[in-house]
């Protein structure tokens, strides 16, 4: 199956000339207006063209700049929104819709409300002529979650074709106990377990009809026990339960579009659909306008999308992030108001705000790490832990805020002497504040199995191959490009701390010593990969992959495919004990 590589519009809606290249994830932030719907319609209007492409043979026309292509026209009926304000400032002009998938495979669409609504393909391959062509160049699962809204008091039975039909499309919350009345018994189990997701306490009964004039489906929940119909529960669990079906639908090839699902849920929920959306869908788009999904995003997720702009901007900076934050309101009164309901503070270095919890989660540690009441905030340096001390003198005896912090810094290239003093010295601190066995967080992910798992599902994503022995002839060189500048970064900081503490020993003898050390850790392939530098590795490692197989890399790839025993056990050990001393 393959993903969405890109998205064009031209005099589309509010879009004069528009791109977003996408990734995995993709959440569309902005202000109100700015185009994060119309986005998400683009995509609308693709599954439409998709589906009638799918069952219908194509024609064969020439189209400017393409030749002859293999060509679909088709009615406005067929599309699922409405069309008549598609074109911008109701030109005469065509809107234009480019949608590029993994595979190479480009489908252009063109839209007037004065006519057939007019699709074509442009692929390197041969001219798809019939629909089994059509599917092989654009293998791809869309799961539109249609527009949410509350349940029928009183649902009418309808013929099961008619629950099929409406299961993705604006009827479905109309036809949402018929839609679950037809699913098979296991399916159906599999939407109560994800449901208890968001609610662990209630329990859902199947729906059952009940005969009258005209017959209607009821379907019964148990919340402390007392039953109750679905109809009597709150907009929130009927909007959760109404997602959680269409996730069911989903699978890790598919991909995930949803609008603006924090209009309807908690916080904690919103942040749950997200983790939800990442480990069950191979690609999602979201639109939100939500602080608490932000938060939770890893950097690089975020698209700021503003119409008067020619693409999507992903964020990955702190600027970034308090430029996007302002579309929302003040961001410094909203970080000091999440200071304020905090019980913890975790301090980081780096910018990967999210990867901390995410090793949590993987540990199956994740309870602190996932609590909204946990807040994780960027230290700075490793020389800044004295800030961290200044922070918590500052919350508790200026703002009289009970919190408990703690802070996890980069080791570098310190040495186990200079690191070991300086834990030493912390030791009466009422603060949790260790230091990482290796160079910085990132290098928690460089372990051999889960990195090579996620660069060849990476590479399968383009519909191509890569061995396991490629992939470790890969790595492996790629270390080894790092070790002279590995090398006199270990021995110039060793030298450094033990020139203080042993003045009497010759500078060759500390050196030599530094040396024999640096030897022993880069023999072993696993402890190289725990000194190196972690994130520019892997950039690397990605720009090589981008240039020979058309794919990227991140970090939360390579950790989303491990497992518990994948975690390294040092860091399984900072992250249990800091979790201790939150409890």
């Amino acid at each position: 199956m393959a993903t969405i590589q890109a998205i064009n519009f031209e005099n589309f809606k509010k879009f004069n000339r528009f791109s977003i290249s996408c990734r995995d994830t993709n959440i569309l932030v902005g202000p109100n207006n700015a185009g994060k719907s119309t986005t998400l319609d683009a995509l609308r209007i693709f599954r439409d063209v998709h589906r009638y492409a799918s069952r219908t043979k194509s024609i064969l026309k020439d189209h400017e700049n393409f030749g002859v292509c293999a060509t679909y026209e088709i009615s406005q009926s067929l599309i699922g929104i409405p069309i008549d304000n598609v074109v911008r400032d109701y030109g005469d002009e065509p809107a234009k819709i480019t949608v590029k998938l993994t595979n190479d495979s480009t489908l252009h669409i063109k839209l007037h409300p004065d006519q057939l609504v007019t699709a074509f393909v442009e692929a390197d391959r041969a001219i798809p002529r019939s629909t089994a062509d059509f599917k092989r160049l654009f293998p791809i699962d869309l799961v539109i979650v249609p527009t949410l809204s509350a349940l029928e008091d009183r649902e009418p039975l309808v013929r099961p074709e008619t629950a099929a039909r409406n299961e993705n499309t604006r009827l479905a919350s109309r036809n949402f106990r018929n839609i679950l009345y037809q699913k098979p018994r296991d399916e159906f189990d599999q939407f109560v377990e994800l449901c208890k997701e968001g609610w662990e306490d209630i329990e859902l009964e199947l729906p059952e009809i009940v005969r009258g004039d005209p017959p209607y489906v009821t379907m019964m929940y148990r919340e402390k026990r007392i039953p109750r119909e679905l109809y009597w529960s709150g907009f929130g669990f009927q909007v959760w339960m109404q997602m959680m079906a269409q996730f069911l639908r989903g699978t890790k090839d598919s991909v995930l579009v949803l609008d603006e699902p924090d209009i309807y849920l908690h916080p904690e929920l919103q942040k749950r659909v997200l983790r939800m959306a990442k480990e069950k869908f191979g690609q999602i788009f979201i639109a939100t306008h939500s602080t608490e999904i932000m938060n939770e995003a890893d950097p690089g997720d975020i698209i700021s999308i503003a119409y008067n702009n020619r693409t999507g901007i992903r964020v990955t900076t702190e600027e970034g992030y308090k430029k996007v934050y302002s579309y929302l309101g003040s961001s410094e009164n909203a970080e000091f108001a999440r200071l304020a309901r905090a019980e913890r503070i975790i301090f980081f270095e780096g910018k990967e705000r999210n990867l901390i919890r995410k090793f949590a989660v993987k540990a199956k540690i994740g309870e602190f790490f996932q609590n909204p009441k946990t807040i994780y905030l960027q230290a700075g340096g490793f020389s800044q832990w004295t800030r961290v001390k200044e922070v918590d003198w500052a919350l508790h005896n200026i703002f009289d805020i009970d919190v408990k912090i703690a802070a996890i810094f980069d080791r570098d290239y310190r040495c186990d002497e200079e690191i070991h003093s300086f834990k030493k010295n912390l030791e009466n601190s009422s603060l949790w504040i260790d230091v990482l066995a290796r160079k910085e967080i990132e290098n928690y992910a460089l372990v051999y199995d889960p990195l090579s798992e996620a660069i060849k599902k990476r590479v399968r994503s383009r519909g191509k191959d890569i061995t396991s022995d490629q992939v470790s002839a890969r790595v492996v060189k790629l270390s080894d490009t790092y070790r002279t500048t590995c090398q006199a970064q270990h021995l110039a900081h060793y030298l450094a701390h033990h020139r203080e503490i042993d003045r009497r020993t010759a500078d060759s003898t500390h050196l030599e010593r530094a040396s024999e050390r640096f030897d022993t850790y880069w023999a072993d392939i696993d402890k190289r990969f725990s000194i190196i530098p972690g994130k520019e590795f892997i950039a690397v490692l990605s720009a090589g992959l981008q240039r020979d197989y058309g794919v990227a890399l991140t970090v939360s790839q390579i950790v989303d495919e491990m497992g518990q025993k994948d975690v390294p056990p040092d860091l399984v050990d900072r992250l249990s004990s800091m979790a201790a001393f939150f409890s």
